[in-house]
């Protein structure tokens, strides 16, 4: 059982519910009409397959990630904070700008970015001169998320996560001036996700991915609480209510 006295990181949030959860389906997305799933188990290894290359990267590496909620986004963002470095979800609809302020303002090291900002990333190299590395997530590149944690597979990595030390930069929307980066420790969301008073919830309960995934309600209220119970995280929009509701999706 995940309870908040094994459960201190983000790291033992993803051991735990990999062990606890292991053959449980974690996320279900939609593409060109066919539903794929990804287990617990799967989370858990792939994550830690990043997690041993973000080890090789330095110490605590910050790596922003830019693009939309995935499979492979996920368990990058768990392989980043595992190995100790620090996590920086950018907002994709902040605009060319406030893109590259947000990766300057982050002291990033590393960019990974969904291939729709191939066309951006000569830019971003010249704009963002800090960064010393920029990564597609997707395999559509020979150096990729995808590509990488294939690599390093069977590799290992002593976990480096601790309880009161940054996984996350979250930017503000700057709604009262420029967006500011907002530091987030393991404990700050975890103990974010054990202020449930529910106690258990049932594994065949579906999770709707809504919000964006830069947006912390997002990372805290859809993906790690859904984490803690063993539930199914949706991302698919196109569902209807009635067909998440009477659980189709096996």
């Amino acid at each position: 059982m995940i309870t908040r006295d094994n459960t201190k990181t983000l790291y033992d949030l993803l051991k735990n519910a990999g062990s606890e959860y292991a053959s449980r389906i974690f996320l279900m997305y939609e593409k060109a009409d066919v539903f794929y799933c990804n287990t617990y188990s799967e989370l858990y290894r792939d994550s830690c397959s990043f997690g041993a290359w973000v080890a090789e990267q330095g110490e605590c590496p910050h790596v922003a990630l830019l693009g939309e909620c995935s499979y492979r986004y996920l368990n990058a963002l768990f392989g980043i904070v595992s190995a100790g470095g620090i996590a920086v979800p950018i907002d994709v609809k902040a605009g060319t700008q406030g893109i590259i302020e947000r990766i300057n303002k982050a002291d990033t090291d590393i960019v990974l970015y969904d291939w729709d900002f191939h066309d951006e990333v000569d830019l971003y190299k010249t704009e963002c001169p800090g960064v010393k590395e920029f990564i597609c997530i997707q395999n559509m590149t020979e150096k990729s998320v995808h590509n990488i944690c294939k690599c390093y597979r069977n590799n290992t990595f002593v976990p480096k996560a601790k309880e009161d030390e940054c996984a996350l930069i979250i930017f503000t929307s700057g709604t009262t001036g420029k967006g500011k980066g907002v530091m987030l420790s393991h404990g700050n969301l975890i103990d974010n996700i054990f202020n449930s008073t529910e106690v258990e919830k049932q594994d065949n309960e579906v999770a709707m991915n809504v919000l964006p995934i830069h947006h912390v309600f997002c990372l805290s209220g859809d993906v790690f609480l859904t984490m803690r119970y063993g539930s199914k995280l949706c991302l698919c929009p196109v569902l209807s209510y009635t067909y998440l509701c009477t659980n189709s999706i096996k």
